[in-house]
């Protein structure tokens, strides 16, 4: 007599199977992801180039024209983020990035270059007005 408590051994399933079963449908998933990501990091330096109009454009634009060099100290988070574009393969350095990523700021802020200049014109102004002061003494 039997219990119904008790389980019938045909219906338990062995541990091992079930991981070979769970490693399986897991791991078609996501070397299909892996493989996905592979083959669009693979495309992205060229098709950025071909895109018209676009960041492509800007990128070719910056890297193009750079002939001065400056050292900055940059955080962690900003360290991190310049070798996510590189690693990307939208840069083949950490300069080129930093090169960018200053150019594009720069254009961003062009209401704020605009008021600086303004100040600048300005203070010429004035110290050109000291100078002719002094000599004419």
């Amino acid at each position: 007599m039997s219990s119904p408590y008790q389980s019938n051994e045909e219906h338990l399933v062995k541990p091992e199977e079930t991981k070979s079963n769970v490693n399986e449908e897991t791991k078609r998933p996501i070397d299909e992801f892996t493989g996905s990501i592979r083959e669009l990091a693979q495309k992205l330096p060229e098709s950025i180039g071909k895109l018209p109009n676009s960041i492509g454009n800007a990128i070719q634009n910056v890297l193009a024209t750079r002939d001065h060099s400056v050292n900055v100290r940059i955080t962690e988070e900003t360290s991190k983020a310049l070798d996510q574009l590189v690693e990307a393969g939208l840069f083949e350095s950490r300069s080129e990035a930093a090169a960018f990523l200053m150019n594009e700021g720069i254009k961003a802020q062009a209401a704020l270059f605009a008021q600086v200049m303004e100040k600048i014109d300005k203070i010429a102004q004035l110290r050109a007005e000291l100078k002719s002061m002094v000599s004419k003494d």
